[in-house]
């Protein structure tokens, strides 16, 4: 899935592998894409953040932070945002992550608007032709 990683003194490291085996179907693999479609076209902040011409999956993620002796904390969280586009026929993944944001609870608040600009910029900056 990851060609190379570039490390924070410029380097990189190759990550190439050879193909393996689908480990799920392509009908299960088509349903999960519509069910996060789904989520940005209708549910991400009230399907507000849908791009009308793109399919794009995504799906945000928030855990709570133990702290030292195993309990949760009920200030610290950690969040999560996944995304691919365009859906059906992927060229882009973005991962984000947000430990112990401030001042919100959901990633829905923290990384919302990270990702979809994110999502903006690399369908202008690529020229990708709209795919609905």
């Amino acid at each position: 899935m990851v060609e190379r990683v570039q490390h924070e003194l410029g380097t990189w490291s190759d990550n190439r592998s050879e193909a393996q085996e689908q480990v799920v179907s392509e009908t299960t693999a088509k349903l999960t894409t519509d069910m996060l479609v789904t989520v940005v076209d209708d549910a991400l902040r009230g399907g507000n953040e849908s791009l009308r011409n793109y399919s794009i999956a995504a799906k945000t993620g928030t855990a709570q932070i133990a702290n030292h002796t195993g309990q949760y904390r009920e200030d610290a969280y950690l969040h999560t945002f996944f995304g691919y586009f365009p859906a059906y026929n992927p060229k882009y993944l973005i991962f984000l992550l947000n430990e112990e944001p401030k001042g919100a609870r959901y990633a829905s608040e923290t990384l919302t608007s990270p990702f979809m600009s994110l999502t903006k910029f690399l369908i202008n900056y690529q020229n990708l032709e709209p795919d609905r």
